[in-house]
């Protein structure tokens, strides 16, 4: 089977609130299924969650749009910000 990319880990551990516990037991399943593919401690950043209000634009596919450009944008910002190396 195809694993799940390991840098989208962090983010289903958030969406999914998943606890420390239930994060280590799905690292160690996920390790077990497919070895190789990460090491337990292959770079997991620590995260945390920020909320943002935003405005409703009333129409699903806009407030989707919004949804992908704030988090390309988190993703820019975070990917700038790691090779600073601070």
């Amino acid at each position: 089977s195809i694993p799940i990319p390991s840098k989208h880990l962090p983010a289903i551990f958030a969406v999914c609130h998943f606890s420390p516990a239930e994060r280590d037991h799905f690292l160690a399943a996920y390790h077990q299924a497919h070895p190789g593919k990460m090491s337990l401690a292959s770079g997991m950043r620590k995260t945390r969650h920020v909320s943002l209000i935003v405005p409703d634009f009333g129409d699903d596919k806009q407030n989707a749009a919004l949804d992908r450009a704030v988090n390309d944008f988190i993703q820019k910002i975070t990917s700038i910000a790691g090779k600073g190396g601070t």
